[in-house]
């Protein structure tokens, strides 16, 4: 992104000022600010996408200085005129009268042939330099090619040979996963969760999306709540089964009813979004909180952003900021955005870490 573009993005003329410049950035974020999209995940998209670029224009001319910037005119210079400057007039110089030659006592040369002997030399200085640089060339290209046999002969000697009878390690399973394997036969749902994850990401075992639901379906449907999340996303995603909304949020359900946070997320947002079951803004609000007192950054950012906004809940600022912090605390980045908006724009009446 250049200047041009980033005065463009934040809608400035020129000359700008620190003062418009941060100005026109504050307003920018207001109109473009993600959480104000939360119903439209495509506006939400590129909201976020334009609050990017939106901090990478405001990064770009605040490091231009004032006094610096390109677009700033110049004062211009009036002209100098050239000065004239007076002809006097100058008195004639007097003319030189032919001298006659000396008479030399010593005999005159013969003039030179036109072959004259001293330019023989230059001729073989250019043949003798025209030669060595060939010379050298052939050099160099020998040493080139000799370095490069010895390298490919040095590492060919260095490499490791397989053999026939060599197995390829990489295509093995690993010890661990073959002791999963023997877990999940004897019953162990934790194992067969795990069993089904890593044939979904290939961890020492090659991917199989069928053996994935397999183990999935198995240790959901005797009760283990992640299996049932897991099976619950798969339904969603259309991951090694058909996408089906009912079936995801009937086992997003099951998985929410046993205190899953990261279920009562999912179900709460198809609540939100009427994905697999009638639209609710209370029972999504119900969910989503119950997540978030749960630990779920996401959960508790979703939280905070609508105490922030007021639209399905009492606004509340103190509230906002507050679970901002927790998600902060956690990593989420998303959370971290939001509270450092309110620090900087006051937004949510955040003073000098005070609520």
């Amino acid at each position: 992104m250049n200047v041009t573009d980033a005065l463009q993005l934040l809608e400035l003329s020129t000359p700008i000022s620190k003062t418009g410049l941060k100005k026109a950035y504050r307003d920018a974020l207001l109109v473009w600010h993600p959480d104000r999209f939360t119903g439209n995940n495509d506006l939400r998209n590129k909201a976020e996408a334009r609050t990017y670029q939106i901090n990478e224009a405001y990064a770009l001319l605040s490091r231009i200085p004032e006094s610096d910037h390109p677009y700033r005119p110049q004062a211009k210079q009036s002209p100098q005129k050239p000065v004239r400057e007076p002809n006097f007039p100058t008195a004639p110089s007097p003319q030189k009268q032919p001298q006659a030659p000396a008479p030399s006592s010593s005999p005159r040369k013969p003039a030179p042939a036109a072959n004259h002997p001293q330019q023989q030399p230059k001729a073989k200085n250019k043949q003798t330099t025209a030669i060595a640089n060939r010379i050298y060339t052939i050099a160099a290209c020998v040493v080139v090619c000799g370095s490069a046999l010895f390298l490919y002969w040095f590492f060919n000697q260095q490499l490791p040979r397989k053999t026939p009878n060599q197995s390829n390690k990489a295509d093995e399973p690993s010890q661990k996963f073959e002791s999963l394997r023997m877990k999940a036969d004897g019953g162990d749902l934790d194992a067969q969760e795990e069993l089904g994850l890593a044939y979904e990401r290939g961890a020492g075992v090659m991917k199989n999306k069928t053996q994935a639901i397999f183990w999935y379906r198995k240790a959901a449907e005797k009760g283990h709540s992640l299996a049932q999340l897991d099976l619950g996303l798969a339904y969603c995603n259309g991951f090694g089964v058909l996408e089906n909304p009912i079936e995801a949020t009937n086992w997003f359900r099951l998985a929410a009813n046993q205190n899953l946070a990261e279920a009562q997320f999912n179900l709460g947002a198809c609540y939100s979004s009427g994905y697999g079951v009638p639209t609710d803004s209370k029972e999504a609000l119900k969910l989503i909180r119950l997540a978030a007192e749960n630990g779920l950054p996401q959960a508790q950012t979703q939280l905070g952003s609508q105490y922030q906004q007021g639209k399905e809940i009492q606004q509340d600022f103190k509230q906002a900021v507050s679970w901002y912090r927790l998600a902060a605390a956690q990593g989420e980045a998303q959370a971290q955005f939001n509270l450092g908006f309110c620090w900087f724009f006051g937004d949510c009446r955040v003073i000098r870490g005070r609520v």
